[in-house]
């Protein structure tokens, strides 16, 4: 069980570097230009499918490694389990609270949700509730997440 901890910090901790490194790199750049306006950033000369293909690959490739660190931690998997909506609920809540779109955001809100998960635990039938509820006050609040509000405070730059 203890190598399955180490292996999933060190997984974490990789992606974040990994991510912190295409943001600012050439492919980063392409890929904020694509995401602001693909026509645009086509036109001045990102090859929009070679960004959007590597973007993919990057992002199934690390989802592949914690996908296997996940089944390995399990002794049997089904799939209404694997595959259901409660996964992408909590990635959205995830994002939401840290801030959409930043890596120090996304550690913010995953320690959030832990912490939330914990003290939401007895109220079993509210717990999703109380999560939506939360998500949607901070999303009014609060629009650009906790580490938004953060950087605005510390007067950060860099939105990573």
């Amino acid at each position: 069980m203890e190598y399955t901890y180490y292996s999933a910090l060190v997984l974490c901790i990789g992606s974040a570097l990994l991510m912190y490194k295409i943001y600012h790199s050439k492919l980063g750049f392409g890929l904020r230009a694509v995401g602001s306006d693909e026509l645009a950033a086509s036109e001045l000369g990102v090859d929009t499918f070679r960004v959007k293909a590597l973007s993919f690959v990057i992002a199934s490739t690390l989802t592949a490694f914690a996908g296997g660190l996940n089944a390995v931690n399990h002794a049997y998997l089904h799939p209404l389990s694997a595959f259901s909506i409660d996964w992408t609920i909590n990635f959205l809540f995830i994002s939401v609270i840290g801030g959409i779109g930043t890596i120090t955001g996304t550690a913010m809100g995953t320690a959030i949700f832990v912490g939330l998960g914990y003290l939401l635990s007895g109220y079993i039938g509210l717990s999703q509730l109380l999560q939506g509820l939360i998500a949607l006050a901070i999303l009014l609040s609060m629009p650009a997440g906790i580490r938004g509000v953060i950087a605005r405070k510390l007067k950060l730059k860099d939105p990573i």
